[in-house]
């Protein structure tokens, strides 16, 4: 059994995908195994995964019809033997010592979540996963993507956790809220956090994070009823309505880009979130001190709240940015 499966979902990365093996296959620590999944990729991915398959044994190469990077990182979860699970995508790369030192610390601190290219260093043992919420999550200590977290296999076996392949958008971060409510089943939990630069971002045209869709909001909204579905009796509800707060802020910014009209938000049934949105009040220091708000933002968001309140969402969505209202 390795101590690492690194698993690396692979499409249309044909210009990135050497660097990012090379990176992986050049670790100053060599106990793991690397999962490369193509996704049905179109380009040369397939015949690289395959080439570099023949000169090393540590790779394993699954090639499958495409199915979006859920799909691959799922299948990549069922062939890990691994003691801890890193995901990579296959544009980005890793730095040399990255796993000897995260070997390393767990091997002394021996953490239910290890996050690294952190905001800080800290180790916290904690009893209480509204207090981690409070202190990590809202505070984006964390990072809502999975490839700066290193994860216990065990605890993904146990609770069989996967990655939602219905969602496109977001599916990162309902599997992280997962892993987290699972890590709190067994208390206490070891959380640490490193300000290392373990692993390079590539941020390129075409990636996922870079395609403004006009159904974000409705995507969000999606997100935050699965995640309300797994902390419902977890979280308490205030912290389960900042949670929704995040993300119908989140899906309006991202909707706005891509021209959602005031009149396409009027039609989204927000009854189903009068309980959260009016316990705004409850949350809304802790909001504007996460989120940084300016004097003329805390007035818009305030005033976006009554109008929600008041069922006016066309004149809603028309002060935070919507069109064609």
């Amino acid at each position: 059994m390795p101590t690492f499966s690194i698993i690396v979902p692979v499409y249309k990365t044909e210009k990135y995908l050497e660097k990012c093996i090379d990176s992986i296959l050049k670790q100053t620590y060599e106990d793991f195994e690397l999962i490369l999944v193509d996704d049905g990729s179109p380009d040369k991915c397939p015949f690289i995964c395959d080439e570099y398959k023949k000169k090393d044994s540590r790779i394993k190469v699954l090639h499958k019809k495409n199915g979006g990077v859920s799909s691959a990182r799922n299948q990549g979860l069922c062939m890990a033997m691994g003691k801890y699970i890193w995901f990579v995508d296959s544009d980005d790369y890793i730095e040399p010592d990255a796993l000897q030192e995260l070997s390393d610390f767990q091997q002394e601190i021996g953490a239910g979540l290890c996050v690294f290219n952190a905001k800080s260093d800290e180790i916290d043992r904690l009893d209480d996963i509204n207090k981690f919420f409070d202190q990590y999550y809202f505070t984006y200590e964390l990072g809502f993507e999975p490839w700066n977290k290193i994860y216990r296999r065990e605890i993904i076996q146990k609770y069989n956790l996967e990655f939602d392949v219905q969602e496109t958008i977001g599916e990162d971060l309902l599997f992280n809220i997962q892993y987290y409510k699972a890590i709190f089943n067994t208390l206490p939990v070891t959380i640490v956090l490193k300000k290392e630069t373990y692993y390079q971002y590539v941020d390129r045209e075409g990636s996922a994070m870079n395609t403004a869709l006009k159904t974000r909001i409705y995507q969000q909204l999606r997100l935050f009823d699965k995640i309300e579905d797994n902390l419902s009796g977890k979280l308490k509800e205030e912290n389960i309505a900042y949670l929704f707060f995040i993300h119908l802020i989140s899906g309006i910014g991202q909707s706005k880009q891509s021209g959602l009209s005031c009149f396409e938000f009027s039609q989204i049934d927000f009854e189903k979130y009068r309980n959260w949105i009016n316990k705004f009040k409850l949350i809304q220091n802790k909001f504007w001190a996460n989120e940084n708000a300016s004097q003329f933002g805390k007035i818009r968001i305030q005033l976006f709240v009554w109008l929600m309140k008041r069922k006016k969402f066309m004149l809603a969505g028309k002060l935070m940015g919507l069109i064609n209202c």
